[in-house]
C-alpha cells in the first residue's frame, strides 16, 4: 500500500531531461515511420508525372501539361523534405 501511494510522487519527481528524452524518442519514432511513406508518395507522384507527360504529348491538352508541372513542383518539395529528414537522422 505504501508503494502505491509513492507511485505518483515518483512520476512527479521526474526531471525535465527525462521528459525531453521521451519527446525526442517519440519524434524520432514518427520520423522513422514517415520516411517509407514519403518515399512511396514520391515514387507514386513520379509515376503519375510521367503518365501526364505522356498524355500531354499524345493529346496536346494543356491541362495535362499543367498537371505535370504541378506534380513536378510537388516532387521537388517531397525530395527536399525527404533529403532533409535523412540528413537530420544521420546527424
Amino acid at each position: 500500500m505504501v508503494r502505491e501511494a509513492m507511485l505518483p510522487l515518483r512520476i512527479k519527481s521526474q526531471s525535465n531531461k527525462e521528459y525531453e528524452n521521451i519527446i525526442a524518442f517519440i519524434i524520432l519514432f514518427l520520423i522513422y515511420l514517415s520516411l517509407p511513406s514519403l518515399f512511396f508518395i514520391l515514387v507514386l507522384t513520379v509515376i503519375y508525372n510521367i503518365s501526364y507527360i505522356i498524355k500531354f504529348f499524345n493529346t496536346r491538352n494543356i491541362m495535362f501539361m499543367l498537371f505535370s508541372i504541378l506534380l513536378a513542383i510537388l516532387n521537388i518539395c517531397l525530395t527536399f523534405c525527404l533529403r532533409l529528414l535523412i540528413k537530420w537522422l544521420r546527424t
